[in-house]
């Protein structure tokens, strides 16, 4: 029996790095990439009301960081996060890395996803693009999954190090995780505290991701609230950043 009886097939294709599916249902726009494993999902009456839990955990970055004015997204899925930044914070200037081009015409057909002078997309590896860049940036966010793996190139303590010595100052890596045990989830955490010392986490409830936050500055929970309350105004309304900064697990320090 197809996953997909229940839902109207708008788009598949098996290209050179993904299965990818887009269904609808409804309202609901939903990218599958492999079969089983949902991507990316918004509803096409209020695009910019990141759906799945995942999403909002990358946008709560901002509290950590309320005024970029760079923004790298690894991973470009259905477009859903770099298309909400963009449309939060107009005056940065975004740039999203995506290897697999069929993702990107994915996006632009079917979440409404466009490019701009300040929404840039670079088709290329995100290993290649994070060794090449001289760019600083305020906030990196990595969420390069295939299916329920990090590829290789990511998935090691250099990548971290290296995207580190891309932020600025006070600037914060979020990391989407899929945690399969606590032993995986913990090593990875090891890997981003040897680059940037000080780690927050946030645990899915919904789903098994998690996402983690991390920069060279201690984090106070106090200074979190204010920034929630400065952004509110701005932040989609499912976006509940005030109650996400109580669930938020920090470890600082060295």
């Amino acid at each position: 029996m197809s996953p997909f009886n229940q839902e109207k097939i708008l788009y598949q294709k098996k290209s050179r790095y993904n299965d990818i599916t887009v269904t609808q249902k409804g309202s609901y726009v939903t990218l599958y990439s492999p079969e089983d494993i949902i991507q990316s999902e918004i509803n096409i009456k209020q695009p910019l009301k990141p759906h799945l839990e995942f999403n909002r955990y990358l946008l709560f970055s901002l509290v950590f960081c309320p005024k970029p004015s760079a923004i790298l997204v690894l991973g470009l899925g259905g477009g859903v996060v770099p298309r909400v930044l963009s449309a939060i914070c107009p005056e940065a200037i975004v740039d999203v890395v995506e290897i697999d081009a069929e993702m990107l015409k994915a996006a632009e057909n079917y979440f409404g996803f466009t490019t701009s002078s300040r929404l840039r997309v670079h088709l290329e590896d995100a290993r290649a693009f994070i060794r090449r860049t001289r760019k600083e940036y305020d906030l990196i966010i990595v969420d390069t999954y295939c299916g329920l793996n990090l590829p290789q190139s990511i998935d090691n303590p250099s990548f971290f190090k290296d995207c580190g010595n891309l932020l600025s100052e006070g600037g914060i890596l979020s990391v989407n995780l899929i945690p399969f045990d606590k032993l995986f989830m913990e090593k990875r955490l090891d890997w981003i505290k040897q680059a940037l010392t000080n780690i927050c986490l946030m645990r899915g409830v919904t789903r098994l991701n998690e996402v983690v936050y991390a920069g060279r500055r201690p984090v106070e929970k106090s200074n979190l609230l204010q920034n929630a309350t400065f952004l509110k105004k701005r932040l989609p309304s499912n976006l509940k950043t005030r109650q996400l900064c109580k669930h938020l697990e920090c470890r600082s320090g060295g």
